[in-house]
């Protein structure tokens, strides 16, 4: 392997992994020796000897609650040099219309073209045309890590040698394993009180994950995975049943169709796949299939004939927002103009895509001058 050139990498990487989180104390504490650490961190991934620290364990409530596993900085460095090699080797190998974080892609990519797909599937709404949205009970909990080891060893064994020309293929496989394989409830350090998990269902936990299962939100790493692990499943939707129009967000997907019946058909055929080849299997009571023209709710949006609606869960996290701002303005309490700023012009800089004058109005009409300033000026 070239030395030098994979220590420019870690090097780039580790910029990566610290962009804007440099006021952590773990960063802060990793900077103060930064060549030192650099170089420790090098050493032990050259000579495999490299194991991940214990993950950081939290429970977020916003947009619904759940369980999050977070890797120590030094791992997150890890995770960035692996995805920074192996990441283009998958991208190569996946559907046009797998959106989640993907360069070029996201909610709102994935938003339109489902747009797109309905209008081209029913001849612009003039010919019956239906649209099924699926979901995987349990998805991150429920990925089979060995399985997915599998999966990944044999990519990189067929096609390493297409991008990876100064790596050895052998170490990433080794890198990728320790990854992949390492359970991080062993160890992790609590960030939350206990009983913040007392209401959050088991089969959203890490803890109560069959053996070997299960991956942590909140991961890099874990992200890409999420998407090479169905990659089979789309080329199986598009080859094998022919849908043309398809598109999937991690572990939600649509498939429209002419036909009520093929669609009914392909769900079962999807169950059966995703159990035999990927442990997996369809959520019984998230199943959505309805004549294309009433709609379909997708990524926070709802998705009807000529026009986009915002989802109820962003536009009630906006009154939300703009409701806080207000009532500290009023009441004059110290404000982070930066903060309110960024999330005013976030949420009105992601609801101006959709057909939302009428709520963008409403909204500006309620706020405080200064929110209204910040809310046209985006």
């Amino acid at each position: 392997m070239e030395r030098e050139k994979i220590k420019v990498d870690l090097y780039e990487t580790y910029k990566e992994a610290k962009r804007h989180k440099r006021n952590k104390a773990e960063v802060i504490e990793f900077e103060i020796e930064e060549q030192k650490s650099l170089y420790n961190l090098f050493e032990l991934l050259i000579e495999k000897r490299y194991e991940p620290l214990p993950s950081k364990v939290f429970i977020v409530e916003k947009p619904v609650k759940r369980e999050v596993f977070a890797a120590q900085f030094v791992d997150r460095i890890v995770h960035h040099l692996l995805v920074r090699y192996i990441g283009p080797i998958f991208e190569r190998r996946m559907i046009d219309d797998s959106y989640s974080c993907r360069v070029g892609k996201g909610t709102l990519y994935g938003i339109k073209r489902m747009a797109k797909f309905m209008r081209q599937c029913s001849k612009n709404y003039r010919e019956d045309a239906y649209v099924m949205k699926l979901d995987i009970e349990g998805y991150f909990m429920n990925i089979h890590r060995p399985t997915l080891l599998k999966i990944v060893k044999e990519t990189l064994e067929r096609y390493a040698n297409e991008l990876l020309t100064y790596v050895d293929k052998e170490w990433i496989k080794w890198l990728s394993e320790v990854i992949i394989l390492h359970d991080p409830t062993k160890n992790c350090i609590y960030r939350s009180n206990k009983r913040a998990w007392q209401d959050l269902p088991r089969s959203k936990s890490l803890f109560y994950t069959p053996k070997d299962c299960g991956l942590p939100i909140g991961n890099l790493t874990s992200q890409l995975f999420a998407n090479v692990y169905l990659n089979a499943m789309d080329w199986y939707i598009k080859k094998e049943l022919r849908i043309r129009y398809y598109g999937r967000y991690v572990d939600d997907f649509c498939l429209m169709h002419k036909s009520k019946e093929y669609l009914l058909e392909c769900r079962e055929k999807i169950d059966d796949f995703l159990q035999v080849q990927l442990r997996l299997r369809l959520h019984s009571q998230k199943f959505y299939l309805q004549p294309i023209h009433v709609g379909v709710k997708f990524l926070g949006a709802y998705i009807k004939p000529y026009r986009i609606y915002v989802g109820k869960r962003i536009k009630t996290n906006l009154w939300q927002c703009i409701k806080s701002w207000n009532e500290r303005i009023n009441e004059k309490m110290k404000i982070d103009v930066y903060s309110m700023r960024s999330q005013i012009q976030s949420y009105f800089g992601m609801i101006k895509h959709f057909n939302t004058y009428r709520l963008q109005q409403k909204i500006i009409r309620s706020s405080h001058p200064i929110i209204q300033y910040y809310a046209i000026s985006n």
